[in-house]
């Protein structure tokens, strides 16, 4: 029971953390109540961790109260705007409306697999390979000696194998933040954090569906498709970055897609932050990042946004070549070098080898996509959506959210073609992972494709 109530305290005050953050956006909340509590926790945590990690760069105690001194400060400065805001938000809940069959049991089978996946999580400890060595490990190092030892980084890349210690480390602090709200190392009971970012994403996700698609039916359904969706939930929660990685990359670009259509503040606000968690996430957030500002640059040039909205999409532009620019500065002065991505590598492009390794790609994919015992049909099911799109040409109405898609497959491609790595071993150990970085993409352009055919 005491276990069940930090576990509560935690997230109420992640989302306290979250929401003083979100406030930030301005006065005009395009948010639901659902979504809201949903998008503080998943804030909330990580801006919590991000505030550990700057107090491990000072060498200051990690301190559950001194963790949350800069939200009490905002909290302090938005009072106003709590206050406005908690009017805002009540005033826009949905009141109850009688469910039809599909919505019972659609909610009733998301409520079964969330469940299952809470009891699953918490039978057994922090245990996969790679949630040790890239992601626990370094927490436990960060809490169990801090301030860290001297020489961390090269700790983690001489000392652990596969530990991939130039990786950003917004899970590692993430799941250090936990141990020191709770003040003790626990690998069981850091698997109820992991579900609550889980199920605070499905909170959000279900929210923006609904919004987008103004179907409630259509929102549980697709919501419970992406729970049930064995490689999802299974990764969800066993400590690895990539469903938190494909939780971020969504909502960067979903809250983009909204504030190009609707300019409001807000919704940029958050697709800023979203992105610089996805870059704060793996490496593959320089993907995210690089491909965000193209797709950001390129709506602002194309559509002639007036001088206002040019002006915050280029102050979002320089913010994140900036964060770009002292992330690789911070690596760089520590000698933190990537093992996948080696200056060899862009050095001497072997033409012969990269031809030869295409085959084995290709046949990478198509096993995903017809991994039906992974994925179900969901990938089958999204080629069909984006072909009717194209057919119905309304690509360019949704390439904010099909460009992202596309961009981040065309980059994996590219590592896989010029990387050191035994290309059969790479595809094994990450073919499956790097759809999951988009995969809440890919559900949502289904949703686009059924809510246009339902329209003609």
């Amino acid at each position: 029971m005491t276990d069940v109530f930090a576990v509560i305290i935690f997230a109420l005050l992640n989302c306290f953390a979250g929401l003083n953050i979100i406030l930030m956006s301005g006065r005009d909340h395009p948010f639901y109540l659902a979504e809201t509590i949903g998008l503080s926790y998943l804030v909330g945590v990580s801006a919590c961790g991000a505030v550990l990690f700057l107090f491990w760069w000072a060498g200051m105690p990690f301190k559950t109260v001194y963790v949350l001194c800069p939200f009490l400060i905002l909290f302090v400065l938005n009072i106003k705007k709590n206050l406005s805001f908690a009017r805002h938000i009540f005033s826009k809940i949905r009141w109850y409306r009688a469910f039809g069959a599909a919505e019972k049991i659609s909610l009733a089978l998301l409520i079964i697999v969330c469940v299952y996946i809470l009891v699953k999580a918490m039978s057994q400890p922090v245990c996969a390979y790679d949630s040790v060595a890239i992601w626990s490990l370094k927490a436990k190092i960060l809490f169990l000696t801090h301030p860290a030892p001297e020489g961390f980084y090269s700790l983690c890349q001489n000392s652990f194998h596969g530990a991939h210690a130039d990786y950003p480390l917004a899970v590692p602090f993430n799941q250090l933040w936990f141990h020191v709200f709770n003040g003790k190392y626990d690998d069981y009971l850091i698997k109820a954090a992991f579900w609550l970012e889980f199920a605070a994403f499905l909170t959000v996700f279900f929210s923006v569906i609904n919004r987008l698609t103004g179907s409630r039916r259509s929102a549980l359904i697709f919501t419970f498709m992406l729970a049930s969706i064995k490689q999802f939930n299974d990764q969800a929660v066993i400590g690895t970055a990539d469903t938190f990685l494909g939780a971020a990359v969504f909502l960067a670009f979903v809250y983009l897609y909204g504030w190009v259509k609707e300019k409001n503040a807000a919704y940029l606000f958050m697709s800023l932050v979203f992105c610089l968690i996805a870059f704060w996430t793996k490496n593959e957030g320089t993907a995210v990042l690089a491909i965000y500002i193209l797709v950001l640059a390129a709506y602002t040039i194309r559509r002639r946004e007036n001088k206002e909205n040019r002006a915050k999409a280029l102050l979002v532009i320089i913010l994140l070549l900036s964060v770009l620019a002292a992330w690789y500065g911070y690596k760089s002065a520590h000698a933190i070098d990537n093992d996948v991505l080696t200056r060899s590598n862009m050095e001497k492009i072997d033409l012969i080898g990269m031809v030869k390794r295409v085959p084995y790609i290709i046949n990478e994919y198509q096993r995903q996509i017809f991994g039906f015992k992974k994925w179900n049909i969901v990938w089958v099911l999204f080629i069909m959506a984006a072909v009717y799109l194209c057919k119905m040409k309304l690509i360019r109405r949704y390439a904010v959210i099909l460009f992202p898609i596309a961009g981040l497959l065309i980059f994996y491609t590219g590592i896989y073609l010029v990387t050191h790595q035994d290309i059969s071993w790479h595809l094994k150990s990450t073919g499956s992972r790097i759809f999951l970085h988009f995969l809440p993409l890919g559900v949502l352009v289904i949703a686009f494709a059924v809510k246009e055919r339902d329209s003609v």
